[in-house]
């Protein structure tokens, strides 16, 4: 127990104490979140996620809309973004069966026709009757022998029918979908083609074919290759030069890439920033190991002008690339539930915009005294309770020694108990002394809305007659009415009920932020 007459302390060196502590809150970081609109459209599965989606998007209705099948079938939509700036929204459904949450958002955008991108083995004609009954058209079913024949169904379907802008093409691989789901808001704000190329490998024939009529028709003058070699190979992307060559002496062939697929979401974003293309504004985050809610989601970003990046944990290097435009940022929008971007997560993305920086993994201090804590999942307060729990039970029974340290000095008294836990392992500021302790963290109003990791701060003597700047005991509370502590002389760290102190008064304060 830390009394007062045991370290000669006076009321003077508290106070100053005191002004320095606040004197230093107003140079700490910012403790509110970034002040934006954030929206997250999910749903329980892909279905009602790429519902949500559509509505947004087309928030008058579309007289037509793609639909997708499930499971692999992702690789056949991969072209369709381009598609769909003139043909609606894209939506899921089930091989056998029209999905329910599909069919309800068919209803509710007055949508009279379909294209379905994909065979019978991804959409089964009995979904077209399906769709028939409902007073629902098959417009087309584009669909080949795997991915690059549908890619080339699809371009084929918008070149006879005018839909594409006649000055660009995008290429990007059909082997993995985070390159080509990256720049799929590109290709619908721009009405761009995407051709796909088999990884590390040339393009086909067929596609090699239609660049190179479009070429010649003085289409493609600007060519946006996404990948690095690994995906879209040198000999291809030197086929690529001759196209916007062919097509004007001012074309222009480029590759946007990154190390891994979250660097090239982010060298996209900021070449089509940078191009007048998209906006920060706006700018959604989609998972980069699941395919659906971003393949849906980009229409809404192709249609609002906005980048979408794909994010995978904290240390995604989209996270980085966005966290210094905040001031172009009104907006942030997440596509799909928790299980694909956690809230701890988009807490960490919103977090870090608002310091202006990536925020670093472990605890980063907020203006209030409390401090924020990180880690490869996002912002997770649990992760750092759960150490300090792990860190306190390890203490029991390590002696009561005043002013000590441990391991160095064989103990700790009560605040150097709760400094070695939270100081010394968790890198939290808290002080070494009780009189620092009343300072730390915030205030929170009652024992009853105490949580696991508060500190409990305590006034004995002198009650009521106490100087609330000096308290006299410390305690690390650990739920359900028990407290870790190092009592006093002669004693040992312990886990006892917090009804065993017999304090006059308490105040309670919470280290790790909410």
């Amino acid at each position: 127990m830390k009394r007062v007459n045991r370290r000669s302390l006076n009321a003077l060196f508290a106070v100053v104490s005191f002004a320095v502590a606040l004197f230093l809150l107003c140079f700490a970081m910012p403790s509110k979140a970034f002040a934006v609109d954030v929206s997250r459209y999910a749903g329980v599965d892909m279905f009602e996620t790429a519902a949500a989606e559509a509505r947004a998007a087309y928030q008058n209705g579309s007289p037509s809309a793609i639909l997708v099948g499930p499971g692999g079938s992702w690789v056949d939509a991969l072209s369709a973004a381009g598609l769909a700036a003139s043909k609606g929204p894209i939506l899921f459904t089930d091989r056998e069966d029209l999905s329910s949450p599909t069919a309800k958002v068919l209803s509710d955008l007055r949508v009279k026709s379909v294209i379905v991108v994909g065979g019978t083995v991804a959409v089964s004609d009995t979904v077209v009757a399906q769709l028939s009954a409902k007073g629902i058209a098959l417009e087309a079913r584009l669909g080949g022998t795997d991915c690059y024949d549908t890619q080339m169904e699809v371009y084929n379907y918008g070149l006879e029918r005018g839909f594409w802008d006649a000055s660009m093409a995008i290429v990007a691989t059909g082997d993995q979908f985070a390159d080509a789901l990256s720049v799929s808001p590109v290709a619908y704000a721009k009405k761009a083609p995407i051709f796909l190329v088999e990884q590390g490998s040339d393009l086909r024939e067929p596609q090699k074919r239609a660049l190179l009529k479009g070429a010649e028709q003085g289409r493609f003058s600007r060519v946006l290759a996404v990948g690095g070699t690994a995906v879209v190979s040198d000999f291809a992307y030197g086929f690529l030069e001759l196209v916007a060559a062919i097509s004007s002496p001012d074309g222009v062939c480029e590759r946007e890439a990154g190390v891994d697929r979250y660097d090239t979401s982010a060298a996209i974003a900021g070449w089509a920033v940078d191009n007048g293309i998209l906006s920060w504004d706006g700018v959604a985050f989609a998972s980069g190991s699941l395919p659906y809610d971003a393949l849906a989601g980009s229409v809404l970003q192709g249609a609002t002008k906005s980048v979408m990046l794909l994010v995978g944990d904290a240390s995604s290097s989209t996270i980085k690339s966005v966290v210094t435009k905040r001031g172009s940022i009104s907006t942030i929008r997440y596509f799909g539930g928790t299980s694909a971007i956690s809230n701890g997560l988009c807490s960490y993305i919103e977090r870090s915009m608002e310091f202006g920086r990536v925020l670093p993994m472990g605890a980063t201090s907020l203006s209030d005294g409390s401090y924020l804590w990180c880690n490869s999942s996002g912002v997770d307060r649990q992760d750092a309770i759960n150490r300090a729990m792990r860190i306190a039970r390890s203490c029991l029974g390590i002696p009561y020694v005043w002013l000590g340290k441990y391991p160095e000095d064989g103990g700790m008294d009560c605040a150097s108990f709760t400094w070695h836990i939270y100081t010394r392992n968790l890198g939290m500021d808290i002080g070494f002394e009780t009189y620092d302790q009343i300072n730390a963290g915030y205030r929170v109003a009652s024992i009853n809305d105490a949580k696991p990791g508060d500190l409990i701060l305590m006034y004995f003597g002198g009650w009521p007659n106490y100087n609330p700047l000096l308290p006299e005991h410390v305690v690390l509370y650990a739920g359900n009415g028990m407290i870790y502590e190092e009592p006093d002389f002669g004693m040992s760290c312990q886990y006892v009920p917090l009804s065993s102190k017999g304090f006059g008064r308490m105040e309670v304060r919470r280290i790790v932020s909410d």
